[in-house]
């Protein structure tokens, strides 16, 4: 338990950019630009936020979604702070939708853009959601795919590991169970801070939260399909202390959206 184990972290690629916002944030993002042999230059842009929280596929994001740019559209991919080359936090107990929310506002004034077409998966759909709540005069459409729950009741996500077999569990638990993770989980739920100082962020990230990835991703997938585990760049803290004992009480997103009465189209995907 108290033997720290850890990975170096992986060099950013030449092709990332960095935001410093009002926020504190410094958050990594790759910009593709509007071809110029599309028919015209499209606007607003698009931004699209990962899931997770903390799970970021720079890769494979940018490579999907900036086929956008070929309809003319500027595509923006970024990590979400404590993710990817995202800055960390020293005290973890700042990370929330809250945060990620403000962080996507200032965005906006980054780029200088007055509307947005936003594009999230999982809990990228929720900082959206929470996004439309303060700031959803600039948005000009949005798409939710497989959005995570904004009913704080609603934990149906909590059954994925039920899609894996014996073998796979063992794997996975191996992980979870390892005493230095258990006892900084437990101290997560109370201690934040503390949490972080007793085991860092790249042994949380690369050592173990990886490895944890790695072993659930059988469940992400239709039967057959294999996927890909070689994610990195997660960020533990960032995932795990915004479900923790720690950050109090959730609250429901709905009921404020619905006082808004938005006209803006609104797609939701969710895949089988």
């Amino acid at each position: 338990m108290l033997i720290p184990g850890g990975r170096e972290r992986q060099a950013a690629p030449d092709t990332l950019k960095y935001w410093s916002l009002p926020t504190g944030s410094v958050l990594s993002y790759i910009h593709i630009e509007a071809e110029a042999s599309a028919a015209g230059r499209k606007s607003p842009p698009v931004i699209f936020l990962h899931g997770g929280p903390g799970i970021p596929d720079f890769p494979g994001d940018s490579r999907y979604f900036g086929q956008l740019a070929q309809d003319g559209y500027d595509v923006y991919v970024y990590s979400q702070l404590g993710s990817g080359f995202s800055t960390r936090l020293e005290n973890p107990a700042g990370y929330g939708v809250e945060r990620d929310a403000r962080d996507l506002e200032e965005i906006r004034k980054q780029i200088g853009a007055d509307k947005m077409i936003l594009i999230g998966h999982s809990y990228g759909s929720e900082v959206i959601a929470r996004y439309m709540v303060d700031y959803g005069e600039h948005v000009d459409r949005a798409a939710f795919l497989s959005p995570g729950a904004m009913d704080p009741q609603d934990h149906s996500d909590a059954t994925l590991t039920q899609r894996l077999d014996s073998s796979q569990k063992w794997k996975l638990y191996r992980h979870l169970l390892h005493p230095r993770a258990l006892f900084v989980y437990g101290l997560l739920q109370f201690h934040p801070d503390a949490a972080r100082s007793f085991a860092s962020d790249d042994e949380m990230d690369r050592r173990r939260f990886e490895a944890v990835y790695a072993a659930t991703v059988p469940a992400l997938y239709c039967s057959g399909d294999q996927g890909h585990s070689g994610l990195s760049g997660l960020g533990f803290y960032a995932n795990q202390t915004p479900q923790s004992l720690a950050a109090g009480n959730h609250y429901d997103l709905r009921p404020l959206l619905s006082e808004k009465h938005f006209t803006l189209p609104v797609l939701i995907a969710k895949g089988g």
